[in-house]
């Protein structure tokens, strides 16, 4: 029944005329989609696995393979402080069941645990020549000797690998041998078994300010420079500072695999500080945070935690001027309300505010501009017919400011320190296109990040969660590069906007957005999201929901590309029919959902 819901909410919603009873609908679906998901979330990911994850038959397929002799050869290290030897050699074991056979491994274990451990292996006459110890309390000798493979592998004491881990990452980097940096997603294994599957988008720079999403699960190429020749600590955990330092900022050499190929511990006998030291390692990130920003000459910015313990970066910068565009309906009371909430809420000193309007109601708008006279200004939009593309050019055009901000009137800023937010990170170099998190009048999120595909054309991410949600497609708290934003908050730099031309004018009401987000991607500048400037967003309160089927079906021409390879910033394993993140267990055709989508929008 959700599917069909799911279905028909995002493919059907465009023919239907009343917001009210959208938005109800909408509110209901919601709260089914949660129940659900508390309620099947193990059932479903289990259904996940049947579905996508190599049996027993696949597995001893790999091993036969030719390729599982050694495409590539990888070097294993983890260290387990506190393993009794049985849990060593339930270890070796395990890691003997990897289907792909081009790998050596160092184990880190304790002195006492030595001398039977290496008796052990030459009984068994396991892995011969394969497995390597090393005393947790005296590593040094065993670091230069880490250098003989082609790819390093460095786990900490409470990850584990699928069977088919290695042969996956020796598959990938023979496909793509430009690539240094590897990683998968992951879940969380305890005493009932997995869950709490973590799929990731690919390469998403933005992402990593906030949490270290690649080296819990990834290998790195040896040759790379400054590769470390060093060990884990005495308790067995790696300095994840020193090698986050290693990864390339451009994203040029780094590759993600979207299988879950490494298994997080939720608990370990051997590991009796685990929930302490997991915590610990998420504050070294915002270690590695502020080396990072050091090295690269910012001014000074804070690193705070907001009350979640996410990473928060307040750049230190001066307020540059920033141009506020809204091209409104003429709704005395929607736009009063939004230009309100910018005099009275937003503590950004350099801004301006440009109104545009239909020359018919010009004269009733003006008397909103004594808010606050020195910043607002009306613009008369002489179109017989709105344009939404063409309005926002129109008030672009007499914009002073270097920062463009493209604002719904049916907008409300309710937090001081919004604008700043959007317009520190609108100057940090390779970002393009800053959006913000938007959220209904009763705090579920309306928008955060645009996913190509989803529904048809295009949808919101997240749409209709809370920020509580921690799910299968991680935070809402966390800083996220999409491919595109909505236009109802939307900011870019004003000679960017120049050179892609603005707004696409051959759109009417939907989709130039998105259009001029993808525009700004492939001139090579990023899209991304932050969660820590919000706004609320009364959607379809200014003009309900019409969406014109020209600018659908030239949408489609223009996304389709993407639509039928994916959303790099989703993930494949998630279902593209549901703007909440939910497994996809069936099959689905994106492209020919969105051939659905127009057509239907042509015979309305």
């Amino acid at each position: 029944m959700l599917r069909r819901l799911n279905e028909f909410m995002l493919v059907s919603s465009p023919r239907l005329s009343r917001s009210r009873w959208i938005q109800a609908a909408r509110r209901v679906l919601t709260v089914l989609r949660r129940w659900r998901s508390a309620l099947f979330s193990r059932y479903d990911y289990r259904i996940w696995r049947t579905r996508n994850e190599p049996d027993a038959d696949e597995l001893k397929a790999q091993r036969k393979h030719p390729s599982a002799r050694g495409l590539k050869q990888f070097i294993v290290v983890q260290a387990l402080p506190g393993a009794s030897l049985e849990q060593c050699q339930a270890w070796v074991k395990r890691l003997e069941r990897q289907t792909y056979s081009g790998w050596k491994a160092w184990l880190g274990i304790p002195s006492p645990s030595m001398q039977p451990m290496q008796q052990w292996l030459a009984e068994a006459e396991t892995s011969p020549g394969r497995i390597h110890l090393y005393a947790l309390e005296s590593p040094e000798q065993s670091a230069p000797e880490l250098h003989a493979g082609d790819y390093f592998l460095p786990l900490d004491p409470d990850m584990l690998l699928s069977p088919d881990a290695l042969w996956q990452l020796a598959q990938f980097a023979s496909l793509h041998p430009d690539v240094a940096w590897i990683y998968s997603d992951q879940d969380l294994l305890d005493v009932a078994g997995r869950r709490d599957p973590w799929f990731k988008p690919d390469w998403s720079p933005e992402l990593l300010w906030s949490v270290d999403y690649v080296l819990p699960a990834a290998i790195c190429a040896q040759d790379m420079a400054g590769l470390p020749a060093y060990l884990p600590d005495a308790d067995g955990w790696w300095d994840r500072t020193r090698l986050l330092a290693l990864l390339p900022q451009d994203g040029s050499c780094i590759g993600h695999v979207p299988r879950i190929l490494f298994h997080r511990l939720a608990h370990a006998n051997h590991l009796p500080d685990l929930p302490a030291r997991q915590a610990r390692q998420r504050f070294a990130h915002v270690e590695w945070i502020k080396t990072r920003l050091d090295s690269s000459g910012e001014s000074h910015p804070q690193v705070e935690r907001d009350a979640s313990g996410w990473p928060h970066i307040a750049w230190d910068r001066d307020e540059i001027p920033v141009s506020i565009v809204i091209a409104s309906a003429g709704d005395p009371g929607l736009l009063g309300r939004c230009l309100r909430s910018l005099v009275d809420t937003t503590d950004y000193a350099a801004y301006e505010a440009r109104i545009v309007v239909a020359a018919g109601t010009a004269n009733r708008i003006r008397s909103l501009t004594k808010l606050d006279e020195a910043r607002v200004s009306v613009i008369e939009n002489p179109a017989d017919l709105f344009n939404y593309s063409g309005a926002n050019n129109l008030g672009a055009a007499s914009a002073m400011g270097e920062l463009l901000l493209f604002l719904n009137d049916d907008m409300e800023a309710y937090q001081p320190g919004w604008l700043a937010e959007m317009s520190g990170w609108a100057q940090q170099a390779g970002v393009g296109v800053v959006g913000a998190k938007l959220r209904y009048p009763n705090g579920a999120i309306q928008h955060y990040g645009v996913v190509i595909g989803m529904g048809g054309h295009a949808a919101h991410a997240f749409q209709g969660g809370r920020d509580s949600d921690r799910g299968l497609f991680g935070s809402t708290s966390w800083y996220r590069d999409v491919s595109a934003v909505t236009g109802a908050c939307l900011m870019i730099n004003r000679k960017l906007f120049d050179e892609l031309g603005g707004f696409d004018e051959s759109y009417e009401l939907v989709y130039s957005d998105i259009d001029l987000c993808l525009r700004a991607l492939e001139h090579g500048e990023r899209v991304m999201v932050t969660p820590f400037a919000e706004l609320i967003h009364h959607e379809g309160r200014s003009r309900g929901f019409h969406m014109p089927a020209a600018d659908m079906q030239r949408a489609m021409e223009c996304f389709l590309p993407r639509i039928r390879t994916g959303d790099p910033y989703f993930n494949p394993n998630l279902s593209y029919l549901s703007a909440l993140p939910q497994l996809k267990l069936h099959d689905e055709d994106r492209v020919a959902r969105v051939r659905q989508v127009v057509e239907r929008a042509m015979h309305k």
